[in-house]
């Protein structure tokens, strides 16, 4: 980071760089729009055609079903209960026994 930034520009910057969930999603969205929209100006019908074959794959596979329930909920809880965990483990200063003028 540059160190003449404000303390506002910098918190906007960190902020930034952040990995927020869905911004794996929106960057995909973008190469496939660029990739998908020749093929789909070109063959919308083969395109629909293999989305089709792509959906019935995954319901005749059902992914979804070759995890555990226990595996599904440590990868959706754990995380969550060990960030609380850490963040209640070193809990804020006391504002109340700070020495006043």
């Amino acid at each position: 980071m540059n160190p003449n930034l404000t303390a506002n520009e910098r918190l906007l910057a960190s902020r930034e760089q952040l990995r927020h969930a869905l911004r794996l999603t929106h960057s995909v969205s973008g190469v496939a729009t660029v990739v998908l929209q020749p093929v789909a100006q070109r063959h919308p019908y083969g395109l629909v055609a293999g989305a089709a074959a792509v959906g019935a794959v995954l319901v005749l596979l059902r992914p979804w079903r070759w995890f555990s329930p226990s595996a599904l909920l440590a990868a959706g809880v754990l995380p969550k209960l060990i960030s609380e965990v850490v963040a209640n483990l070193n809990p804020p200063p006391n504002q109340a026994s700070a020495k006043g003028p």
